[in-house]
């Protein structure tokens, strides 16, 4: 005892940060431990008499193929008492030739579609409600079109979790391990689940997952939906999982029949994925934030505290080792948990994740606490929006598709209303997102992106307005003053000049020349539209497409020709030069 009193004395200052290191490793054992037991636990689902009829509800939008590839497994259930509701949110596609052809096989499925004139329509909110609304059994089901239930007793598992005092059921959803490509999103949505488990056993209900969650019809339409903005869709399943605790209980489902396997991803879904985890992460309060990341904060500290250690020369060896042993208890504990939930080949990607990955997560977290002080005027859906138009500046065209769908609409009502004619609306609103879509570098999330591109599109129609309404005077006029820019003051000939018809006449062979240099499709959009003056309706009609798809297709082709006549402009300067 007298020789370890006089070893503390010898540590001077440095006791204080072998205590720090000493209280940091055991509380981080004991988080990884707690975490495991709580994955590791045995929960029964409960022996019924009687089963309660189930309303499985789908959202698609554009989804015909994973339609035809993924709904027979939501419809093929061994469960007597069910229903599957699929909400079509303004398909453009065959969605609904998909829905008609299957429906013949499977009377248990009931259509209901979203049209395209309704306000709102691309919102996940009135989408779902429209699905509740429609549902006839009180439990409901969600998950997303590109999911598919991994056993055909998905149903009946996941409604047995339902008693009287149970408000929520959420199952876990992962992709397919037979995937490759996939191992990082994997293994997040495995951290993500293990996350919503040990937040569920605090009592601290902050997430959901809309690829697998349940919850009681009733409890819905009592506090009607939960939704204070029906445009609100970020964060949706999270706001559902708190507001239903209120009810009842919140359980989650380990069992292996209850499982969604969601289908490939790519790299844009990857970043979207984990893009919206981050920016749903930004609308909690502090506190919740510090909760759900406690143990990576102590983790943090504790590497930091360790590496400090060591670079003072106290004792190097033995910190390395008390680092090693932490790092190999949570590596070898995490891969408990993946066996546990019956994910397999996750034990390289754990090595990764508990290095690398830890410093990345160190990064996001620290990344959006900073960014919030930029945002935090934002709402809920411009925060969204940010996200999208970061995506979009990196070169993701599916970012760019998403921001015109949401605004194109309310773009063109706001330029009809000043213009007034139907056919300028719709050039002035493409004209519109082709100044917002080029300088995107410009944003700042000081606003809402919503209101810069307004903004843009007022500034270009009030332009288009003024040329518009360039006043032309007669030459009987005595009081022209030929300093006043408001005026014309000359009448234009009916005819061209000699002159100006040669360079009429190289201006359109000069364009033609350029537009044939675009691939078929976006060629003959251009031809139709502003050579042979077809409307777009005119347009879909010879083409046999969607009207949308016409719309979205020419804004793509004018943007090409932009590009070719951009490049031909850089072109022949250099040639002068």
């Amino acid at each position: 005892m007298e020789s370890l009193r006089v070893f503390w004395g010898e540590l001077g200052a440095f006791r204080y940060g072998v205590i720090l290191l000493f209280v940091l490793t055991l509380t981080y054992i004991y988080h990884v431990i707690r975490r495991c037991v709580i994955v590791s636990r045995k929960v029964k689902p409960m022996d019924k008499q009687e089963h309660e009829g189930v309303s499985v509800i789908i959202t698609s939008h554009n989804n015909a193929e994973c339609l035809r590839r993924n709904l027979p497994s939501f419809l093929m259930q061994a469960y007597d008492n069910f229903e599957v509701i699929v909400v079509d949110e303004c398909s453009e596609d065959d969605t609904q030739d998909v829905l008609t052809e299957i429906q013949k096989d499977y009377p248990q499925l009931r259509c209901t579609r979203i049209f395209p004139d309704t306000k709102f329509r691309f919102t996940k909110k009135l989408a779902i409600n429209i699905g509740v609304l429609a549902a006839k059994h009180d439990i409901l089901l969600f998950s997303e079109i590109n999911c598919r239930p991994s056993s055909m007793y998905w149903v009946k598992t996941m409604e047995s979790y339902f008693d009287e005092n149970t408000a929520a059921v959420v199952g876990f959803a992962n992709y397919d391990f037979t995937e490759q490509n996939v191992r990082n999103l994997r293994m997040f949505r495995f951290l993500r689940f293990i996350k919503m488990m040990v937040m569920v056993k605090n009592k601290k209900y902050i997430f959901g997952d809309g690829c697998n969650m349940a919850y009681r019809k009733s409890y819905y339409i009592e506090n009607r939906g939960f939704a204070k903005n029906s445009q609100s869709y970020l964060g949706y399943d999270n706001d559902m999982v708190r507001e239903l605790s209120r009810f009842g209980a919140i359980k989650m489902t380990k069992d292996p029949d209850s499982y969604v396997i969601i289908d490939k991803s790519d790299k844009k879904g990857e970043i979207n994925e984990v893009s919206y985890y981050y920016a749903s992460k930004m609308r909690l309060a502090m506190t919740e934030r510090i909760m759900i990341d406690g143990d990576t904060i102590v983790r943090l500290f504790f590497y930091l505290t360790a590496i400090c250690l060591i670079v003072l020369g106290f004792y190097p060896i033995y910190v390395f080792l008390v680092m090693l042993t932490v790092f190999l208890t949570d590596v070898i504990l995490l891969n408990i948990c993946a066996i546990c939930l019956k994910q397999k080949k996750l034990f390289l990607t754990s090595f990764i994740i508990s290095t690398i990955g830890f410093v990345y997560r160190v990064y996001e977290n620290g990344y959006s606490f900073f960014k919030m002080e930029l945002t935090n005027n934002l709402s809920e859906k411009a925060l969204y929006d940010y996200k999208v138009v970061k995506r979009a500046i990196t070169g993701d065209e599916q970012a760019y598709a998403e921001l015109f769908k949401r605004y194109k609409d309310s773009v063109y009502f706001m330029i009809l209303k000043m213009v007034n004619n139907r056919t300028d609306a719709e050039d002035l609103m493409f004209e519109a997102f082709e100044k917002a879509f080029t300088s995107l570098n410009y944003y700042s999330p000081q606003f809402a992106f919503s209101t810069w591109l307004f903004k843009i599109a007022s500034n270009n129609t009030i332009d288009f307005i003024r040329k518009k309404k360039a006043k032309i005077v007669s030459l009987d006029k005595d009081d022209i003053n030929p300093d006043d820019r408001g005026y014309i003051n000359s009448v234009p000939a009916d005819v061209l000049n000699p002159e100006e018809e040669t360079i009429r006449k190289q201006r359109a062979e000069f364009m033609r020349e350029k537009v044939a240099m675009l691939k078929g499709r976006y060629r003959k959009l251009i031809e139709l539209r502003y050579f042979e003056e077809y409307s777009y309706e005119e347009i879909a009609q010879e083409l046999a497409i969607p009207l949308g798809t016409v719309k979205a297709q020419l804004f793509r082709a004018r943007e090409l020709l932009l590009n070719i006549l951009q490049n031909s402009e850089i072109a022949r300067e250099n040639e002068r030069v």
